[in-house]
């Protein structure tokens, strides 16, 4: 075979070879593109289902959104405001309906609080309380604000949230409250409507109507409690506030009262060698209720001069002080003497607000003491020390009754202690005073008499019955009875007649009866009857019976003697038993024979017995006299009683005394329960006073009765209320008498003609247990009438002026009216036959009529064309029999004969008429379109960016293949002699080469769009995302966006920045996955040179000003695995339901417009995308400053840095430039060019880089080089050369894929000189 031969056939069989490989690469792009013709189409019929699902949504949306908001808001607060317990439950529910329907970020109703506002009630309560940086003087009217900033300094708005973009203020007046008002914020600017303002203040006007009249319920609640003595739950309402504090400080004061009765009674009781330890547990008590942290006592000594700490009490952890005050001399309170020897108190509620100039503040306040009490101790007008309170720990007040009750503390302190102090004369008095008592006690129990007690209109209240044992029936039915209840009528007039004489000013009056029938009391009794006071009287009643009857009576006692149950002691002379009966053995323990012989004195006595008494007694028996005390004696067990001893001297013929005889009652309980009669009349008229004063202090009418329905007690205003009956109305007047004196003068004109029945009525409907009802009276007033039935029979009744409430009705039913007529939806009401009865302005006008009576009387049908009434009658007429409504849009009829598109709400009334609510939805029909013209628009564009992904992946792997390919080629045709078989086949593969980076170019162009850059505010397409976003999400998800005031200017496409924003919010969306969560959007200006340096896509230009896009939401968050690979094409955590190509997406756009993003995520703990947008012109590419002509096609002794992550490129790269003369250090990892750069900086001449590396890209190598050798020129090779642009001016040349050896060499040598020409 010839070499001619050989050469012809080597050539056949590399142009076969060539044209495989070019078939086989066809092969492959036709493969790609069908691949990406699928991908287009299914990626179009998700973009139309995310479309149809959007429009879905949005008109559901709106319906919803029209329903609540604009149709029933004034009747969900009507609802809202009636039912309620309280005017804070009331205004809650009231908050949550106008935060639910009109909307906002939060609602409140506010008060003045100083020179701001407080957060009083709010729909989110974990506001309440909260100090706002609202001033007051911005709640004292409606107002409507754009944009509302924080006016006080110091305060801000609940949750440290950003000022509201719209906000509606309207004021709420409550009669006694602090000026309060509604607020309603939200972030969004423009959010509220003229119509949400007017309807706002409707609901204001209402609010204030039903608050008024909830807090009168609350207040005849809390006064009806007060009555009752029954017990009030606790509110913690602030709307209430007044009346729960006025209850709860009466509640404190009456138990407050209870306590000081029973320390009295301790510190009264207590034993004259224990007063010091009561006093110690008085003051205990006194500090454990009055919640102070030590109580002490200072006495000033009997000479003036000191006053010593002598008892004192300290709470846990309150260091006591009594010890070191002690020798205090008393010139250190004459600043407080003045008012202690007025008997006045020094009460400080705050000692660090008292002025520095105030002798006490220092003492004070070296004790830690903030808040102090101190009331004096007074003795007959001498002042002998104080008691005082210090609060340590917090400050406290003291209740003016709380005082008064301390001030009967001290004095009963200074009592005992003075008592202590002269024991000896104390003694003396109190043993005169015992025998007086005793005697007294002793005649009367001895005495065969009744005392009996009648209060000032002769009711029988007590009697003591001495000797005589009155039945309890008896007593029971002779108690709370007047004279002429229970007596003869002749013998009540007789005790009567004494009881005027008794007024008339007798000191005592006497009368002798006689008692006839089949009662206990049968017999011949003497009275003697003296007044009592204010009180009542005081009746003796001595049954003189036995005088008649002397003989029997003797014989008769002396059987008595023996069965009494009175002990009754028989001793000789020298006073030992001789006799004593069963009582005396069964009180005392000791049996006859035990005792006989014995002196009482000798065993019965205890060491408490009164010695001063058992002197008196037997320095009267000494002497032969009869003696009556009472003495504390001791039983044979050790139980100590009472006895009141009446001891008798027995006289033989001769006058001299034979014996003596004892008769002894056991008294112990009397004592007892005197001590417990006194006290519970005192508290019962400290009672009685108390409650006429809150009954006259009561702005309504009250009346009670008692059992007889006999009026006990009424306040003037009742008396006012029925001002012709008042002569009537009088105590013990029945109601009965009242009621018949009000007809005789007119005070019932509804009554006149027919009077006995009205009388009757009257009287049966005062008999049920429990009634409320209305009452109009001739001038007008209206009156809500409360009677109850209360346990002891007796009834109270309150009247409570409703006039107001009444009128408050009509102007409600009034305000709804207007609000109908203002409603911008269009109202009309028809009859049961379809005709218009009611229309508003809304509605009238829609259809381009100019009155109301165009309407009236006509027919429905009027407003429609003949199909669309007959499509009504069809299909809308059967839904509303049905279900009662029916809703939907249809086509009207105006009266030119326009169409009238709008929407429709129909209701059945309950006359069978039609009740119609509708809306124009023409503009909503064209912002519908728009809407979906603009998502088409966006789709479009998303279909181009995701196909210019895909191609710009597959030309990357090409350009690289064919940059190997053509490299390789290159290095065959130098290495070969020109026109030989291997250099002509090399040439041949260069060509293709070139071809396949053509079709490889025409592949990039496949879905590209030319972004199409204008000066815009990024304001606008924000927006228009986030209302796109917003209407494909379903609850419990939530969007929020943030825009600024002011305009963000910038260079860029719309469409860009919506694409970008869809991408992340949707994104977001999916993260949430249908749980509770919100997606927040955020558009803020970036102060120049405050942009962050660590960026995840792109790089930051320290010279350009950017704005900041924000897409935050806190889902479940990314691992860091997920996190890295998230912008890598393709990747994708939704499965099949993903691409991978969304946030790929994201990142070209970025780059494209020369921005940068940065993500923070972490799981747990949502996600946040930042992009930093430029808002001024793209920085080119650095262009070099050589020339051309000054190359010389060499790189000899150059040092040059080579990476790119394919070898076979890498060593394409690295044989060109060898061949050049360079001297060569390649690598497929960028971070040993870093390694190599901070070894030796200065070593290295140039850079050469690839773009799209795994680790790095080129970029990123780029920038972190110049900070370690910022002088170092750098070459850029890439298989997409659009990414210089993306770079800025990090590059000194750019290159694309393939490369041949002459412009790559030529680019270095273009750097190197242009690097050394900036250093010269």
């Amino acid at each position: 075979m010839s070499g001619e031969t050989q050469d012809h056939m080597i050539s056949k069989n590399l142009y076969e070879s060539e044209k495989q490989a070019r078939l086989d690469a066809e092969k492959l792009l036709e493969a790609k593109n069908q691949e990406i013709q699928d991908m287009n189409n299914r990626l179009m019929a998700e973009a139309e289902a995310v479309r149809s699902a959007l429009a879905d949504t949005e008109a559901v949306r709106l319906r919803e959104t029209v329903a609540l908001k604009e149709r029933l808001i004034l009747s969900e607060a009507l609802k809202a405001l009636t039912g309620k317990s309280g005017a804070d439950e009331a205004m809650q529910a009231l908050l949550d309906v106008l935060k639910r329907d009109i909307g906002g970020r939060d609602c409140f109703f506010v008060q003045a609080e100083g020179d701001h506002t407080i957060v009083s009630v709010c729909a989110d309560r974990t506001h309440h309380g909260h100090a706002l940086p609202l001033p007051a003087a911005l709640i004292d009217r409606p107002r409507r604000i754009a944009k509302l900033p924080s006016l006080i300094e110091g305060f801000s708005w609940p949750g440290d949230v950003e000022e509201p973009a719209s906000t509606m203020i309207v004021p709420l007046e409550l009669r006694d409250e602090k000026p309060g008002a509604i607020v309603l914020g939200c972030k969004l600017a423009d959010r509220y409507s003229s119509g949400d303002f007017r309807t706002l203040e409707q609901v204001a006007k209402l609010a204030a109507q039903a608050l008024l009249a909830l807090r009168a319920a609350r207040r005849n609640e809390l006064l009806l409690a007060l009555i009752e003595g029954k017990p009030l739950e606790h509110s913690e309402a602030v709307l209430d506030a007044p009346l729960e504090a006025v209850h709860n400080a009466f509640s404190r004061l009456t138990e407050m009262q209870g306590q000081v009765v029973g320390i009295l009674d301790d510190l009264l009781g207590s034993p004259l060698h224990a007063i010091d330890n009561a006093i110690d547990k008085a003051l205990a008590r006194m500090g454990a209720l009055t919640d102070t942290d030590r109580v002490y006592v200072f006495r000033l000594r009997p000479e003036g001069d000191f006053i010593d700490n002598t008892h004192e009490w300290c709470a846990s952890g309150i260091e006591p002080a009594r010890d070191i005050l002690q020798n205090i001399p008393a010139d250190m309170i004459d600043h407080w003497r003045a008012a202690f020897d007025a008997g006045d108190d020094i009460l400080i509620p705050d000692v660090v607000a008292m002025p520095d100039d105030a002798p006490e503040k220092e003492l004070l306040t070296e004790q830690g003491i903030r808040s102090l009490l101190a009331v004096p101790m007074v003795e007959h007008g001498i002042f002998r020390g104080f008691v005082g309170f210090d609060a340590v720990r917090a400050l406290r007040t003291f209740l003016p009754g709380e005082v008064y009750l301390i001030r009967s503390i001290a004095k009963v302190i200074v009592s005992v202690l003075a008592r202590r102090d002269a024991e000896e004369k104390l003694v003396r008095a109190h043993a005169e005073t015992v025998s007086q008592r005793t005697r007294l006690e002793a005649v009367l129990s001895a005495m065969p008499d009744l005392i009996v007690e009648l209060d000032r209109e002769g009711r029988f209240v007590s009697w003591h019955s001495g000797a005589i044992v009155i039945p309890a029936d008896t007593f029971a039915a002779f108690v709370n009875r007047k004279l002429e209840q229970r007596l003869e009528p002749e013998l009540a007039r007789s005790l009567r007649s004494k009881l005027e004489e008794l007024d008339a000013g007798a000191r005592m009056v006497s009368h002798t009866f006689e008692i006839q029938g089949d009662v206990p009391l049968v017999g011949w009794w003497q009275m003697t009857a003296s007044a009592i006071g204010d009180q009542g009287y005081l009746l003796a009643l001595r049954d003189i019976s036995e005088d008649r009857q002397k003989a029997a009576e003797i014989e008769r006692l002396s059987e008595i003697a023996r069965r009494t149950t009175n002990l009754v002691v028989l001793t000789d002379a020298q006073r030992r038993i001789e006799w004593v009966n069963t009582a005396f053995e069964r009180t005392t323990g000791y049996k006859l024979q035990d005792v006989v012989g014995r002196n009482p004195g000798t065993f019965l006595q205890s060491e408490n017995t009164d010695q001063a008494t058992v002197a008196k007694i037997r320095a009267a028996l000494n002497k032969g006299e009869p003696v009556q005390v009472e003495l504390l004696n001791k039983s044979r067990s050790g139980r100590e009683y009472w006895l009141s001893i009446d001891i008798q001297p027995l006289h033989d013929e001769s006058g001299a005394v034979e014996r003596y005889l004892a008769v002894e009652v056991d008294i112990t309980h009397q004592r007892e329960q005197a001590e417990s009669l006194r006290r519970a009349a005192a508290e019962a008229a400290a009672a009685r006073a108390n409650l006429e004063k809150a009954v006259e202090a009561l702005r309504d009418a009250f009346v009670l009765y008692d059992a007889d329905d006999r009026l006990v007690i009424c306040n003037s205003r009742f008396r006012q209320i029925y001002a012709l009956s008042a002569p009537a109305i009088v105590a013990g007047a029945s109601f009965e008498s009242i009621m018949r004196y009000g007809l005789e003068v007119g005070q019932f004109p509804d009554a006149i003609g027919h009077e006995a029945e009205w009388l009757a009525d009257r009287l049966a409907q005062h008999s049920e247990p429990n009634r409320e009802f209305e009452q109009l009276l001739p001038d007008g007033t209206w009156l809500r009438v409360f009677e109850k039935a209360m346990p002891d029979g007796g009834r109270v009744e309150l009247r409570v002026d409703i006039t107001e409430l009444k009128l408050s009705e009509q102007r409600a039913l009034a305000d709804r009216a207007a609000a109908m007529e203002a409603s911008l939806d269009g109202i009309a009401i028809t009859d049961a036959d379809g005709i218009f009865t009611y229309t508003n302005r809304a509605h009238f006008e829609m259809f381009g009529y100019a009155t109301e009576a165009d309407f009236v009387g006509q027919h429905w049908s009027k407003l429609y064309r003949p199909d669309e009434v007959e499509w009504l009658q069809a299909n809308a007429m059967p839904a509303i029999e049905r279900d009662g409504g029916w809703s939907g849009e249809i086509l009207g009829l105006a009266k030119d004969g326009s169409p009238v598109d709008q929407d429709v709400s129909l209701t059945v009334n309950e006359d069978g008429g039609l009740l119609c609510i509708t809306r124009d939805i023409s503009a909503r029909r064209f912002e519908r379109a728009e809407r979906e013209r603009l998502l088409n628009e966006l789709q479009l564009a998303q279909r181009r960016e995701m196909i210019g992904q895909m191609a710009a992946g597959l030309a990357h792997d090409f350009n690289n293949l064919l940059a190997i390919i053509s490299g390789g080629a290159s290095l065959i045709i130098e290495a070969t002699e020109d026109e030989s078989p291997t250099a002509i086949g090399a040439s041949r593969i260069l060509a293709a080469s070139d071809q396949a980076a053509g079709l490889v170019k025409r592949l990039l162009t496949l879905g590209a769009r030319q972004s199409e850059r204008v000066n815009l505010d990024l304001r606008r397409p924000v927006q228009e995302a986030a209302e796109l976003v917003r209407s494909s999400l379903r609850a419990p998800a939530r969007l929020s966006l943030t825009v600024p005031p002011d305009p963000v200017d910038a260079l860029a496409d719309p469409t860009d920045v919506l694409q970008l924003l869809l991408n992340l919010a949707i994104n977001a969306r999916d993260a949430l996955g249908g749980a509770p969560g919100t997606i927040a959007i955020r558009l803020a200006p970036v102060e120049r040179g405050s942009n962050p340096v660590s960026m995840t896509v792109g790089r930051i230009d320290p010279a350009r000003r950017y704005a900041c896009l924000t897409v935050e939401d806190d889902g479940p968050g990314m691992p860091p695995d997920v996190a890295e690979r998230i912008l890598t094409p393709y990747f994708s955590t939704k499965g099949d339901m993903g691409t991978g190509l969304g946030l790929a997406v994201v990142s070209s756009v970025i780059e494209d417009n020369g921005g940068a993003m940065r993500l923070t995520t972490k799981p747990g703990e949502g996600t946040r995308f930042e992009v930093y947008w430029p808002v001024d012109a793209v920085v080119t590419a650095k262009t070099s400053s050589a020339s051309v002509k000054d190359a010389t096609g060499r790189l000899d002794g150059q040092m040059i840095l080579v990476v790119d992550d394919q070898p076979e490129v890498l060593d394409v790269i690295t044989a060109y430039l060898e061949a050049a003369g360079a001297e060569v250090a390649a690598t497929t990892d960028p971070f040993d060019i870093l390694d190599a750069l901070r070894e030796e900086p200065d070593t290295w001449d140039l850079l050469v880089t690839d773009f799209d590396m795994p680790s790095m890209n080129g970029a990123q190598l780029a920038e972190t080089a110049k900070e370690v050798a910022p002088g170092l020129p750098i070459v850029l090779v890439t298989a997409l050369a659009g990414e210089a642009g993306r770079s800025g001016a990090l590059f000194d040349g750019v290159l694309p894929k393939p490369i041949d050896r002459h412009s790559l060499v030529l680019q270095c040598e273009l750097a190197l000189m242009s690097a050394i020409g900036q250093q010269e």
